[in-house]
């Protein structure tokens, strides 16, 4: 069994600016450090002679001054615009994952994984429709409260490996 405690950071960033003084004044110049702050707990286990092994972990994130990529149409040169990061505001992840290997015989195993993910970002300023105003987008919204992308809520994984020994070894 264990238990963590975990702090990490990405350091702040200078976005890229033909015009540093005027993306400074429109707040796209630089991007806060993140932090995120950790917890997990778990087990890990044996039995039958290394021939099954369960792993299990319980786990929480929280993300403060989450850095998130943006569209920024004044950003960029001759004014095309240009993704940026920005610290669009927190995130908290929290959820279960468990794996299963079993080994009947020298030559086959069995692995199986299940995850659950509950994934949301508590606060998500700046964010811009996909779509341009001008074509019914809806500008800058609020993303507070939505999944955050590439986060399925749950995932699975198993395999088969079957190991023939080949010319004696």
């Amino acid at each position: 069994a264990y238990a963590s405690i975990a702090r990490g950071f990405k350091s702040g960033v200078f976005n890229d600016s033909t015009t540093p003084v005027a993306s400074h004044a429109s707040g796209t110049l630089l991007a806060d450090p993140e932090f995120l702050l950790s917890y997990e707990i778990g087990v890990k286990g044996a039995w039958a002679d290394q021939r099954v092994n369960i792993n299990a972990a319980l786990f929480y994130m929280d993300w403060e001054d989450m850095q998130f990529r943006l569209w920024c149409e004044t950003c960029g040169t001759l004014g095309r615009g240009s993704n940026i990061l920005a610290n669009a505001g927190q995130m908290t992840s929290k959820g279960i994952e468990i794996e299963l290997t079993a080994r009947p015989t020298n030559h086959l195993t069995f692995n199986l994984g299940v995850g659950f993910l509950d994934a949301e970002y508590g606060q998500l300023n700046g964010v811009t429709s996909s779509r341009p105003v001008e074509r019914g987008g809806q500008g800058t919204i609020d993303g507070s409260g939505n999944r955050p992308a590439m986060a399925p809520e749950w995932t699975f994984n198993a395999s088969v490996v079957h190991e023939v020994p080949f010319m004696g070894g």
